[in-house]
């Protein structure tokens, strides 16, 4: 989902923008984000729909 080679989006620059991923399902999570200082090419959140 965070990666249009897996069939997503590319995320935007995190200093800029804050990066929304809305998928269908994840197995009954409602969502998730990561940490502080991780990695900037998966920073964000993910939200089911």
């Amino acid at each position: 989902m965070k990666k249009s080679s897996k069939g997503g989006i590319n995320p935007t620059d995190p200093s800029q923008y804050m990066n929304i991923w809305v998928v269908n399902s994840m197995g009954g999570i409602l969502g998730y984000a990561q940490f502080p200082g991780g990695n900037p090419a998966t920073d964000g959140i993910v939200v089911a729909h």
